[in-house]
């Protein structure tokens, strides 16, 4: 067996939170404290998508809170690209503050004040020192995120640092005071939008569901949910399977239980690399679930390349417009043109762009703070957002609420690539039964005490 240790169960880990990114990062955003600089950009209004002025001038003043001052906003943001066994992971959250902090501060800053970043890099076991670094210096987090954002979660919440999350992993830190995310993912929620568009198709995929998840303890509790998801919906589980979070030598076994199970709908509960392995195995004993359901994470050039000619029947919900998409959509054209002009290292993900949404969040709630910037300020307007796209990114969320979308885009993964699956045209697949809410116990959030 090849083991990977550690590595499968981060990038399942990052499942959990919807995808994560893994890339080897360059020396000038890996890590440390750095100022931004003015960067050459095609875009320098402060204007993005449909929302005008996330950035401009300003007459703003006063040293109204630790990291803020008359000319600047001392902020940080949290990934782990320097975690050596997975060089690069979610680097590109690091990328967006880059490119977002000279974005904005070429256009006049927050209310004239200037975004100086603090690339605090967790390195997957350092989250909770980071998270004392920026509590000692830092007037907020912003877009970012870690694999093991537990062990920082309370730290963070007593000693009062707001976060405007790229994303969040562990129940902790997800349901933590102190938090609002531009796309909120909350724990006793279950998105269930492309089982169900699947189903109103075929009602029959309801009578054999199938879970295959790791049997790692936090990838175990998404296999929960999902069975209580299906309990929910009227389907009948046939087939629980648990694979080794090292990975696995021979997948045969797995596609030979489900098989004899007659599982018609599969919920996978992992990374795309096991997948391939899994659907390759499925190909060699020809025999495919008729579908095969993942996350947003499996919406990745990765599987793609690897994965797309045995990806049989295989569909992932995506809150965002796909790439594939830019030319219907301006605000994804324009994330694209300014993630470019930032540095040609900075590489276009779904996890970038949900970074830049909480990065315009936290821009537009400091600059109706003005001379009046305080924490508490800060996050009384972030939490008078009740809806939000992003400019035109993504589905409209309501990020003061937290309850996860019920809107989705219902793409799908052939040998020619991935493709819109549902709804049809443009626009996204809504229904409130999207979203399955869930009562078992799933985990508490980090409470100011």
């Amino acid at each position: 067996m090849r083991k990977l240790g550690w590595l499968s169960v981060v990038v399942a880990l990052c499942v959990i939170a919807a995808g994560c990114g893994s890339r080897k990062s360059d020396s000038s955003s890996g890590g440390g404290s750095s100022d931004t600089t003015a960067a050459a950009s095609t875009v320098a209004a402060g204007q993005f998508g449909d929302v005008t002025n996330v950035c401009g001038p300003g007459s703003a003043t006063g040293a109204t809170a630790q990291g803020v001052t008359t000319t600047d906003i001392r902020v940080g943001t949290v990934a782990d690209p320097g975690y050596s066994g997975l060089p690069g992971l979610d680097q590109e959250f690091f990328d967006t503050a880059k490119a977002f902090s000279e974005w904005c501060n070429n256009a006049g800053g927050i209310q004239g004040r200037k975004i100086k970043v603090d690339y605090l890099d967790a390195a997957l076991l350092n989250y909770k020192d980071r998270i004392t670094e920026a509590c000692a210096q830092d007037f907020s987090l912003v877009g970012g995120g870690a694999v093991l954002d537990n062990t920082g979660a309370q730290d963070r919440v007593d000693c009062g640092l707001p976060d405007f999350a790229g994303f969040v992993v562990n129940p902790e830190a997800a349901e933590a005071d102190l938090m609002i995310q531009a796309i909120p993912n909350p724990i006793h929620a279950q998105q269930m939008g492309q089982y169900q568009v699947l189903v109103k198709q075929n009602p029959d995929l309801k009578t054999a569901t199938g879970i295959l998840t790791s049997s790692f303890s936090a990838t175990k509790v998404t296999a929960d949910k999902y069975k209580e998801a299906f309990d929910q919906l009227g389907a009948t589980t046939v087939y629980r399977g648990e694979y080794a979070p090292t990975g696995e030598a021979n997948w045969a076994p797995f596609v030979s239980a489900m098989k004899d199970a007659g599982v018609k709908t599969l919920a996978w509960v992992g990374s795309y690399p096991n997948l391939t392995a899994l659907q390759k195995a499925m190909n060699d004993q020809n025999w495919f679930p008729e579908v095969t359901i993942a996350d947003a994470s499996h919406y990745d050039q990765g599987y793609a390349t690897v994965g797309a000619s045995t990806a049989k029947n295989t569909y992932m919900p995506l809150y965002f417009y796909p790439f594939e998409e830019k030319a219907q959509h301006p605000a994804v054209q324009q994330y694209l043109d300014i993630l470019a002009a930032s540095g040609p290292k900075a590489k276009p993900t779904l996890l970038g762009m949900q970074a830049w949404s909480s990065w315009m969040m936290f821009a537009k709630s400091a600059a109706a703070c003005g001379s009046n910037l305080t924490r508490d300020c800060l996050m009384t307007e972030g939490f008078k957002i009740t809806s939000w796209t992003g400019g035109g990114l993504h589905t409209e969320t309501n990020p003061a609420a937290g309850t996860m979308p019920d809107c989705v885009v219902v793409d799908t993964l052939s040998p020619t690539g991935y493709q819109r699956f549902s709804p049809s045209g443009d626009g996204f697949e809504c229904n409130p039964a999207n979203v399955v809410k869930l009562t078992g116990d799933y985990g508490t959030g980090a409470k100011k005490k």
